[in-house]
C-alpha cells in the first residue's frame, strides 16, 4: 500500500497547523468544517489515499491515539483526531501528529514464526491484518509490544491495545515510517525516531538538560538512601538491581551539580535526597578485618578498587559541602586500601576483593585505576598528604609506560576516568607524560565519534555523534566528558588551536546524548512521566533509565556549560 506518493514535511507542517485548534479545542464543533480553519490550498488539493495519526495528552499519564485513513490529508487526519477523541478524557496539553510515508509488507515467514517480524521498534509502526490495526513506534517503546527477538508480543498487545488492535497471529502485515510533529501551545517541531529533529546546542541548554537530569535523580532517591537504579519507564516498572560503584558515581555527580539548583526549598530538598544518598553511602564502608586501618566500599562480599576511588571522590564533594571532620578518617582509610595495595611501579595489583577469603581476583577492570587516581587527586585537594600525590603520579605513570605503551590509538581503551585523573595529576606534578597522554586520547576517541571526518559513518541521522554502531548513550556521555577533562587541561597548558576541534566533537557527542533523554516527546506516552522527565535511557530503541546513564550525561552536560560560562 502506498500512502506516502508525493508527501514533503512542508506537507505535514501545514496540516499540523492547520489541526492545531481543533485539537486544542475539544468542543462537539471542533470537528465541524465550519468551525475549522481554512484548509490551506496544498492540502485541499491533496486527493491521495492516505493514513494519520493523531495521539493527544494531556502530559500527566494519560494519552489515546486515533487513526484515519481518507482520501486527501485533511480528511485522513480529521478521521484520526475524532478517533482519537473517543479513547480521551481530559484537557489536552499537547498532541503528535503522525503521517505514513512509507510502508512494506512484513515477511510472511518471519510474521508466521514471530521472530525479527519488527527490524527496530524505535522507527517502525506497525499494522496487523489491515491498516486500521496499527500502533506507532512510541507505543511500542511504552509498552514494550516488541520482544527481544523482535517478534510481538501478543499478550502484552492484548492487554494494552485491545481496544484498537484485536488481530490474533494474523497472515499479513505491514511495517511503516512517518513523518511526525510534536506540537504544544508553545512549539511545533519536526521529529525524527520520536525526538527531536534538532537540538540546539550552548551552554544555557547544556544547563538545563543537565538540571533536569539531576532532578530525575534526586527523586530516584529512596527513604533508605539508595536509588532506583533501573527504571523502565515505559511499563513503569523498577527491576531488582544494584551497583555500588555506580551509587558512588552518581552520588558524586550530584553532589557536584546540586549547587546549580536557584537557592530555595527545591535546592533543599534535593540535597537533604543527597544526605540519603551519602549515608547509605557511608553504610557500606567498613574496616578489613585483617586491617582496621584499612576501609572499603563492600558490594556483595567484595571490595572493588574503583568503589573505592570513586567513594572518594562522592565523599570529598561531600566534605566540600559540609565540613563534615567525621568523614576525614574514613577517606584517609580508605585511600590506605588503595595506596597499599600499588606496587613500587604504581600498578595497582587488587582490583577486586573476595571479602570473606581475603583472595585478590583475577579480574581486572579497564576503568578502577584511573577512579582510584582521581579519588586520590580529590582527597590530595583537602587533605595535602604527599602520600596521596605520589601513589597518584605512580598510578598514572604505570598506566601510561606499561599497561598503555604498546597501545596505538586504533586500540587504546578510552578512558575517560583517566583523562580526570590526568587533569588533576598534572595540576601538581606537571610532567610531559601526562600532558602526552591525554592527547593520546584525545585522538583514539575524536577517531571512533559517528559521523566525524575520520570515524564512520552516521548511517542513520539520528547516530551522529555517538559512539559505537548502534551509538549508544552511556560510551558517548563517557567520552564527551573525558574530552571536557581534556579541555580544561589543553586550555591551561596545550595550545589554542587544539580546542575548538574538541568542543566541535563535544557538541556533537552532547546533542547524541540529549536524543536520548526523556522529554515532552516521550512524557506525552508514560504512565508517569514526571518520574521520568530527565531521565536518559540506555540508547535509542529503548526508554529504559539506568543511574549511571544518567550520571555520565549530566556530568558532560555540566562541564560544557560551566566552560562555555567562562567564555
Amino acid at each position: 500500500m502506498s500512502f506516502g506518493q508525493g508527501l514533503t514535511p512542508e506537507h505535514v507542517r501545514e496540516l499540523s497547523q492547520w489541526l492545531t485548534p481543533q485539537a486544542f479545542d475539544q468542543t462537539p464543533q471542533a470537528l465541524e468544517s465550519a468551525a475549522a480553519p481554512e484548509v490551506p490550498a496544498s492540502i485541499a488539493t491533496d486527493q491521495a489515499v492516505r493514513m494519520v495519526f493523531v495521539t493527544l495528552s494531556d502530559a500527566a499519564g494519560h494519552h489515546a491515539v486515533g487513526s484515519g485513513m481518507a482520501l486527501g490529508l485533511a480528511a485522513a487526519a480529521t478521521k484520526a483526531l475524532s478517533a482519537a477523541r473517543e479513547y480521551f478524557k481530559g484537557a489536552v496539553a499537547c498532541w503528535k501528529l503522525d503521517v505514513v510515508a512509507e510502508s512494506v509488507p512484513i515477511d510472511a515467514r518471519a510474521l508466521a514464526k514471530n521472530k525479527k517480524v519488527v527490524a527496530e521498534p524505535s522507527v517502525l509502526g506497525v499494522a496487523l491484518g489491515s491498516m486500521s490495526q496499527a500502533w506507532l513506534p512510541e507505543e511500542s517503546l511504552r509498552y514494550r509490544l516488541v520482544r527481544q527477538d523482535l517478534g510481538i508480543d501478543y499478550a502484552v498487545l492484548a492487554e494494552h491495545l485491545n481496544h484498537r488492535v484485536i488481530a490474533q497471529k494474523p497472515d499479513q502485515g505491514w511495517l511503516f515510517t512517518c513523518e511526525s510533529r510534536y506540537i504544544s501551545p508553545v512549539t511545533n517541531h519536526r521529529l525524527v525516531r520520536g525526538h527531536a529533529e534538532y537540538i540546539p546546542m550552548s551552554g544555557a541548554v547544556a544547563h538545563e538538560r543537565a538540571l533536569a537530569g539531576l532532578r530525575y535523580l534526586a527523586g530516584a532517591v529512596r527513604e533508605d538512601g539508595s536509588y532506583v537504579y533501573v527504571y523502565q519507564s515505559g511499563p513503569n516498572r523498577e527491576p531488582d538491581d544494584y551497583n555500588m560503584v555506580r551509587h558512588a558515581g552518581t552520588t558524586w555527580a550530584l553532589l557536584d551539580l546540586f549547587a546549580e539548583l536557584p537557592a530555595g526549598p527545591e535546592r533543599d530538598q534535593v540535597f537533604e535526597n543527597l544526605l540519603r544518598a551519602v549515608k547509605f553511602l557511608r553504610s557500606q564502608v567498613h574496616p578489613l578485618d585483617s586491617r582496621p586501618d584499612h576501609y572499603v566500599m563492600r558490594e556483595d562480599g567484595t571490595a572493588k578498587l574503583g568503589g573505592n576511588g570513586l567513594a572518594l571522590v562522592a565523599l570529598v564533594e561531600y566534605y566540600k559541602h559540609t565540613q563534615d571532620e567525621s568523614v576525614i578518617q574514613e577517606l584517609r582509610k580508605l585511600a590506605n586500601w588503595i595506596v597499599d595495595n600499588q606496587s613500587p611501579e604504581g600498578e595497582f595489583l587488587c582490583h577486586k576483593l573476595e571479602l570473606s577469603t581475603g583472595e585478590v581476583s583475577r579480574f581486572l577492570s579497564d576503568y578502577y585505576p584511573g577512579e582510584a587516581i582521581l579519588g586520590l587527586m580529590r582527597l590530595y585537594s583537602i587533605d595535602p598528604d604527599d602520600r596521596w600525590k605520589e601513589a597518584a603520579a605512580q598510578g598514572a605513570r604505570w598506566l601510561i609506560n606499561v599497561r598503555d605503551a604498546e597501545k596505538t590509538i586504533d586500540t587504546i581503551d578510552h578512558d575517560h576516568w583517566l583523562l580526570y585523573g590526568l587533569r588533576a595529576v598534572y595540576a601538581d606534578v606537571p610532567e610531559p607524560l601526562f600532558l602526552a597522554h591525554a592527547r593520546k586520547l584525545v585522538t583514539a576517541i575524536l577517531k571512533t565519534q559517528v559521523g566525524s571526518a575520520e570515524g564512520p559513518a552516521a548511517t542513520q541521522a539520528d547516530w551522529r555523534g555517538g559512539w559505537y554502531t548502534p551509538p549508544r548513550t552511556t560510551p558517548a556521555a563517557c567520552r564527551t566528558e573525558g574530552l571536557m577533562a581534556a579541555i580544561e587541561l589543553l586550555t591551561e597548558h596545550g595550545e589554542p588551536e587544539e580546542i575548538p576541534p574538541l568542543l566541535k566533537a563535544v557538541e556533537a557527542g552532547l546533542k547524541f546524548q540529549l536524543q536520548n533523554q526523556i522529554w515532552d516527546e516521550q512524557c506525552m506516552y508514560l504512565a508517569a512521566p514526571e518520574r521520568a522527565r530527565g531521565g536518559f535511557h540506555s540508547n535509542l530503541q529503548n526508554w529504559h533509565i539506568r543511574i549511571d546513564y544518567v550520571q555520565h550525561s549530566i556530568s558532560s552536560l555540566m562541564a560544557y556549560a560551566r566552560y562555555m560560562r567562562t567564555k
